[in-house]
């Protein structure tokens, strides 16, 4: 059972200070020893420093799965009040502790664990407990950090509290690990992280050039069959660039000109037209009239034959009496369905004549319509209205990208190393480092794998069907990643903690939380977002992943200077 921390014979813990300064420009550090910090990051001086002054330091660095801690200290000697300069970050946050407490728990052999609450940060992201500790031995420190699904438990290597000066002063010096300074409060400004390099199932992917394009049912050219004058569609305006539009709207209408003979042989085609279509009105009217005849007489029929059988059950009218009657409401129904078909067949004439044909045929020429062949949004528009048009313009181009295209070209080199299904992932040259699936997750799946080798590109062609997700251009060069026979377990760490050093591939690696190394890299397998390491790199280190050019950057402006951490 654990109490909390009071000043006791074993451990007392004083209250938390406040940073001090003194912090020189270009600030550097030697990883083991402790830091220095600019005097621009606003640091007061408390009085407390220590480095060289205070002696021996011991710098350490320590991950849970939600928090990284680094934690500085001079050597503990019995007795004695010593801070803990402890840096907390929220490693999925990416983000310093800017508030809310951290419990250290320290337990000597097995006795009663001792707690003690450091209630908030002394400044962001750095908490300042100061510990003494009244029992020389090995000390078991963890630190508990709060989270909203329960406290994060950082666990520290053992401390060594000193009995005496001299057997603190014959104490070895702490292994030095002179690299790059890269202070929390410089990677706290940044999307920085870090992670682990670990060994992971490859399949090697082959890095191709690709392209976004619409698939041929999702591109559309409308072209006039005849020249003519442009017109708007009736009763609307042109058709623009970035409309949306059905198949079968009308986008425009062509009216071609005539003259001469043409000229002439539409007035007497108009003339005839004007006469055909008096005489369709004529003959529906006939027609409707028929029909209401023979309305009339199918009803006057069935009253006939109604009254006849009534005699004829009275034996008042003879059987051939009631035959007749059946056979002439017969007659009267077939009479009346005639009818009604003659005029349903002059009422369809008559509205196609209608629809092909302007009301008013004094007007000139008819104008042709021209239609949207498919869904889409208008791309290109050309031409304005009353502008003469030659037959087969390209007026409008419309693009329904809904759905695209990758193609993939791969070399004849590289076809043996090709599946026969590959999968496929893709960057855009915007967000390098972001791998969009096209097969499975990504809704996509393959159209043609690698059966032809184009002659003059010694190239086969790989080509993908996916879903667009409304971001993706088409005629978009992308980088693509294809999936390869080849299968490793290898040391892998993102493709995002690469960085291209004079014309080679470097890492840079955490030697402490604030101290990192730069590291040429040999390369193999590529799987997505994931590069294979065989050399440079050793399993457990890690990297640098986000925000690593900072680092590189870093390493040309500073130097090594002595060691010193004041706060």
């Amino acid at each position: 059972m654990s109490r909390r921390l009071t000043p006791t014979p074993l451990l007392l813990l004083a209250s938390a200070a406040l940073l001090c300064a003194g912090c020189p420009p270009n600030p550097t550090t030697t990883g083991g020893r402790g830091h220095p910090h600019a005097a621009a990051a606003g640091h007061d001086d408390h009085g407390h420093a220590h480095g060289e002054e205070e002696g021996k330091t011991s710098a350490l660095t320590e991950f849970s799965q939600r928090h990284e801690v680094f934690l500085e200290h001079a050597y503990l000697l019995r007795g004695k009040a010593t801070r803990f300069i402890t840096h907390v970050t929220d490693v999925v946050a990416r983000k310093p502790r800017t508030e809310g407490p951290i419990t250290f728990v320290c337990q000597l052999g097995d006795a009663e664990p001792l707690r003690f609450e450091v209630a908030k940060p002394a400044r962001t992201g750095i908490y300042l407990p100061e510990l003494t500790f009244t029992q020389a031995g090995e000390w078991k420190v963890s630190i508990e950090v709060p989270t909203e699904e329960g406290d994060d438990v950082v666990r520290l290597p053992n401390r060594t509290v000193y009995a005496t000066q001299a057997e603190l002063d014959a104490a070895p010096e702490p292994a030095e690990a002179d690299g790059i300074s890269f202070l929390k409060e410089q990677q706290w400004k940044l999307d920085f992280q870090v992670t682990p390099v670990v060994r992971r199932d490859l399949v090697e992917r082959l890095q191709l050039p690709g392209r976004l394009l619409a698939p041929p049912t999702g591109h559309g050219v409308v072209s006039p069959p005849i020249a003519g004058r442009l017109l708007p569609p009736a009763g609307g305006a042109l058709t623009t660039p970035g409309q949306q539009v059905k198949a079968g709207q009308v986008l425009a209408r062509i009216q071609p000109p005539l003259a001469g003979s043409d000229h002439l042989s539409f007035l007497s085609t108009r003339l005839q037209l004007s006469a055909l279509r008096i005489e369709l009105q004529t003959k529906a009217a006939q027609a409707r009239t028929e029909a209401s005849v023979a309305e009339v007489a199918l009803r006057r029929a069935a009253q006939q034959l109604a009254r006849v059988r009534g005699l004829a059950e009275r034996q008042a009218k003879s059987p051939r009496q009631v035959e007749q009657a059946i056979y002439e409401h017969a007659r009267a129904e077939a009479e009346l369905k005639a009818a009604q078909t003659r005029q349903r067949l002059y009422r369809e004439v008559e509205g196609q004549l209608e629809q092909q044909l302007p009301s008013d045929l004094s007007q000139g020429f008819p104008a042709v319509e021209l239609k949207a062949p498919i869904d889409g949004v208008i791309v290109d528009a050309e031409g304005a209205v009353g502008e003469q048009i030659a037959a087969d313009v390209e007026l409008f181009t419309i693009l329904d990208r809904s759905t695209l295209h990758l193609e993939v070209k791969v070399p004849e080199t590289a076809l043996e190393r090709v599946p026969a299904q590959p999968g496929v992932v893709f960057t855009t040259p915007g967000q390098r480092h972001t791998f969009r699936e096209v097969l499975g997750k990504g809704g996509g799946r393959l159209l043609l794998g690698a059966v032809r080798v184009d002659p003059q590109a010694r190239a086969a062609r790989l080509l993908y069907e996916l879903p667009n997700p409304g971001d993706l251009a088409a005629g978009l060069a992308v980088e693509a990643f294809v999936t390869s026979t080849r299968s490793v377990k290898a040391l892998a760490i993102p493709e995002s903690a690469l960085v291209e050093d004079e014309g080679r591939y470097v890492a840079f690696v955490m030697l402490g939380g604030e101290t990192f190394e730069k590291r040429e890299l040999v390369l193999g397998a590529r799987d997505g977002g994931l590069v294979e390491v065989t050399s440079g790199l050793s399993e457990g280190e890690r990297v640098v992943n986000r925000s690593a050019y900072a680092v590189k950057l870093a390493s040309v402006a500073t130097s090594i200077p002595a060691h010193g951490h004041a706060h």
